[in-house]
């Protein structure tokens, strides 16, 4: 059986909704990773270098920011969604703690992957992504 999986669907902006990209799970079993973590467990940490993005296949990922008393929930990550990419993108640390919900089962994204896929990017689409994460890193640091 072969299993489809929706990444990026659904996400409605502004009461638009995009595009979902599809495509056969079997065609990247072949060159992603597979992992699994049980419930409660961290994937990554804050301020951790970064080497991967996943993309979650089966459960939840909560990302959060902060420790202790001041940790403050960001977002849910479900499947069909990436987390991780913000780092690689634009060459920092973790700006969040990925942690599971009630476990999942998540697709690993080398970094070398993703360097690959934007290297062959449109210069201007390339600097346009990497325009949008650095506002989006910019927005979230001026959140309380």
């Amino acid at each position: 059986r072969v299993q489809i999986v929706t990444v990026f669907g659904r996400v409605n902006l502004n009461g638009k909704e995009s595009a979902a990209l599809k495509f056969k799970l079997d065609d990247l079993t072949d060159i992603l990773d597979r992992r699994s973590y049980g419930p409660g467990k961290v994937i990554f940490r804050e301020g951790q270098s970064a080497s991967t993005a996943f993309i979650v296949l089966e459960g939840q990922v909560e990302l959060t920011v902060g420790a202790g008393d001041d940790t403050k929930f960001l977002t849910s990550v479900v499947p069909g969604q990436m987390f991780g990419e913000l780092a690689l993108t634009i060459g920092r640390d973790r700006t969040a703690t990925a942690s599971t919900m009630g476990g999942c089962a998540v697709l690993v994204l080398p970094a070398s992957s993703v360097k690959s896929k934007l290297d062959k990017a449109d210069p201007f689409l390339r600097y346009w992504i990497e325009y949008l994460m650095e506002r989006v890193v910019d927005l979230s640091s001026r959140v309380d």
